[in-house]
């Protein structure tokens, strides 16, 4: 194997390991916001990786399904994650 192949090798699985080690999921994301933030309006999310709505309400019944912690994040943290808010709470 010639220095350029393994030159190239070694570029190859840094970039690989930048790139997986760099990606977060949402609710890794989520982890980082802290539970007693109170600046803006508290929403509630399922800590799911499937997760996709947010909820006003705690007894909204589109948390009856979630299977993991539900945590509470300002309205703009989850609207920068990509959420929405849940159909039941719509107007």
């Amino acid at each position: 194997m010639t220095v350029n192949s393994r030159l190239s090798i070694i570029i190859s699985l840094s970039c690989l390991l930048v790139c997986c080690t760099t990606k977060e999921s949402r609710a890794e994301k989520i982890s980082d916001v802290s539970k007693t933030d109170i600046l803006a309006e508290l929403v509630f999310v399922c800590h799911s990786t499937f997760a996709t709505k947010y909820h006003l309400d705690r007894e909204c019944p589109g948390l009856e399904n979630c299977t993991r912690e539900i945590i509470e994040i300002e309205r703009p943290k989850a609207d920068s994650l990509g959420y929405s808010l849940c159909g039941y709470e719509r107007p």
